[in-house]
């Protein structure tokens, strides 16, 4: 008997405290989507939902948590953007897939360097240089 914790009486009191709180935060939580469902609150974009499945839920705090890291990634996408836009890729793989990969492996650098030249001379232009 002195191992017993709870009386009987108190453990019938702290079921029922315990089935109580769980009805009251299972209702609230049930009102609440309800109300979402009647608000119409929008859903999560697709493109959210794509890079979580993509990268992981751990990876995007780690991306979130390191914005250097984040900002040059966006900063690649963007030139990769400019490179493909730049290239027209469509036009070369109507080709076939290798002479098309051909034609693009032989525009990469030049159509790199054309970019890099045009963001230093917007830049310099920005900042009252004269590019050379």
């Amino acid at each position: 008997d002195d191992a017993v914790m709870l009386t009987p009486q108190e453990c019938r009191s702290a079921w029922r405290k315990f089935e109580a709180d769980t009805a009251y935060a299972v209702s609230q939580a049930l009102a609440a989507r309800e109300a979402a469902a009647r608000g119409g609150a929008p859903a999560a974009p697709a493109w959210m939902i794509a890079a979580l499945l993509i990268t992981g839920f751990d990876e995007a705090m780690w991306l979130l948590r390191n914005p250097i890291t984040l900002l040059f990634l966006v900063a690649l996408g963007l030139f990769i953007r400019a490179m493909y836009n730049n290239m027209d890729v469509e036009t070369a793989m109507r080709m076939g897939v290798v002479p098309g990969l051909m034609f693009l492996a032989t525009k990469v650098v030049p159509t790199a360097m054309a970019i890099l030249k045009k963001l230093w001379e917007e830049g310099a232009m920005m900042h009252g240089i004269q590019p050379v």
